[in-house]
């Protein structure tokens, strides 16, 4: 059996380690902590959409959704939405290579049918 005196003092630092691993916890777990990534850093290669320092995660052109791994890339086993259903031109809407004009690029909330590249700017497109 441990002194009170030293009860006492194992008690007081077991509290502090918990209050420091539930800080830590509480952090880890709130958005702005984790999304300091950018696109240019995004932990994963999204493949068939973009990284979105917003979300902290892929954002997938449809018909694509994330698989386990965080990629686009599960087809068919999803519910696929549009990311950019509501975003704004020229601010947050992903950018494409333009088909029908040669050297430039397009934006807005809908992709084409067949473009599965985009750019989250202007000047990454082209």
């Amino acid at each position: 059996m441990l002194p009170k005196q030293h009860s006492s003092f194992v008690g007081h630092k077991l509290h502090r380690i918990l209050l420091v691993i539930l800080a830590i916890f509480s952090i880890s777990h709130t958005s702005n902590a984790i999304c300091s990534i950018d696109a240019d850093d995004s932990p994963i290669d999204c493949m068939y959409g973009l990284w979105s320092e917003k979300n902290c995660e892929c954002l997938c052109i449809q018909p694509y959704c994330t698989d386990l791994s965080g990629r686009c890339a599960a087809m068919f086993t999803c519910n696929p939405t549009n990311p950019w259903a509501n975003c704004v031109r020229g601010v947050d809407c992903p950018w494409w290579k333009n088909t029908l004009k040669e050297n430039s690029c397009a934006t807005g909330p809908e992709i084409p049918n067949g473009v599965w590249e985009v750019w989250p700017t202007q000047k990454e497109c082209c």
